[in-house]
């Protein structure tokens, strides 16, 4: 069920983004959470299509994670396989 843009906002703790780095870092955070649950549903899928659509996303949303946390001048994961764990 849709929520309003306040409950949103308060679950995204946004009253505590103070600056660039605090958007970014919340972008990079959300990113990361959708990485995983794309990995996390392909399991689930009956179908190879759907699963490939997932895997697909998770793969764009793991170039997104990569840009912002570079840009953040933060390492990326060192170790394999280190998504959807």
């Amino acid at each position: 069920m849709e929520k309003k843009l306040e409950e949103y906002a308060k679950a995204l703790k946004a009253d505590t983004l103070k600056n660039q780095t605090d958007v970014l870092d919340l972008a990079a955070r959300l990113e990361l959470g959708a990485i995983n649950a794309y990995l996390g549903v392909i399991p689930a899928f009956g179908s190879k299509d759907l699963a490939k659509v997932a895997a697909r996303l998770a793969a764009d949303e793991t170039m997104h994670f990569t840009v912002l946390t570079t840009t953040l001048g933060r390492p990326l994961p060192a170790g394999a396989l280190s998504f959807g764990a």
